[in-house]
């Protein structure tokens, strides 16, 4: 069955309808206090910091190394003004100067979970699972867990189908505040996973602090894995530490087929990055892939 043809009335949220805001002031205003509070929460507490924009999530694909599976889709922000698409560092630093990071958060989660519940319902993708990111302002908000339980329900979907990422300098100022916040997640169902790792820490000693699912290689590891010793060397020391704990691992970055074949190698279990996809808005596929061949896909997996 093609589901491409009914992909779009099941693509509720797929984008933040525009709504004008002041983004010269919220640029000049430089770093403000992150704002946690509910009420800001939403496409309008979005406008007022970041100004006139449309808040749009694309996804990419997690491709399972052995069966070659769609496993799950990262979600990743993109801020669309009327002159340009702001994403990665430097929606990042937009965010950050207006104190919005975790407003920023908090809409996309939604959006994102609204789509993806949505494409669970779809034939052949009813076990995709979400990837979304955290920022450290959303990890120090007391009322995450009972915000994104609540966001999971509004949605319809179960908090087990969602990976929840965080990068190591997130996490390692203040390990103690970061386990209470990740276990009160886990406790819902929701899966932890270490974005990046090894750019900043390279270690695993944090970690039997941490209540951690995973964690994803960085992509400066992958970029030349296939002619170097050294990056194939810390791939496989980062899967063998990952074992014995039962962590999954996912190498970020993989670009073509010889990366892929050299991390599957060494027993990394996911893959993401552009040999599969490059992010896509919801109305263009299902991860970076086109829908019918990310429903085929997933029913690969045993």
């Amino acid at each position: 069955m093609d589901v491409s043809a009914i992909l779009a009335p099941h693509a509720p949220g797929a984008a933040t309808p525009p709504i004008a805001g002041r983004h010269t002031k919220a640029v000049a205003a430089g770093h403000r206090q992150e704002q946690t509070a509910p009420a800001a929460v939403g496409p309008r507490g979005l406008a007022a910091a970041l100004g006139p924009g449309l808040l749009e999530p694309h996804f990419q694909a997690v491709v399972d190394c052995d069966t070659g599976a769609l496993r799950a889709v990262e979600a990743l922000a993109r801020w669309r003004t009327a002159d340009e698409l702001i994403e990665g560092e430097d929606l990042v630093a937009l965010a950050e100067r207006a104190g919005a990071c975790a407003l920023l958060d908090a809409e996309m989660l939604r959006l994102a979970v609204k789509q993806v519940s949505a494409w669970r319902q779809l034939p052949g993708l009813r076990e995709l699972e979400l990837h979304a990111n955290l920022s450290p302002a959303s990890l120090r908000d007391p009322g995450l867990a009972e915000r994104i339980e609540r966001t999971c329900q509004d949605a319809g979907m179960d908090p087990e189908a969602l990976w929840m990422e965080v990068t190591e300098t997130s996490v390692i100022d203040d390990l103690p505040e970061a386990a209470t916040t990740l276990s009160a997640l886990r406790r819902l169902g929701v899966r932890i996973w270490v974005d990046d790792f090894g750019a900043g820490y390279a270690s695993l000693a944090y970690v039997k602090q941490l209540p951690i699912d995973g964690v994803k290689i960085d992509r400066s590891f992958i970029a030349d894995i296939d002619c170097s010793r050294t990056g194939r060397a810390i791939v496989a020391a980062v899967v063998s530490l990952a074992s014995p704990l039962a962590l999954g691992v996912i190498a970020e970055g993989v670009e073509s087929a010889r990366q892929a074949a050299v991390v599957r190698r060494l027993g990394v279990h996911a893959t993401q990055g552009f040999y599969h996809g490059r992010p896509q808005a919801p109305s263009d596929g299902i991860g970076g892939l086109p829908c019918s061949e990310a429903a085929a896909r997933s029913r690969r997996a045993p």
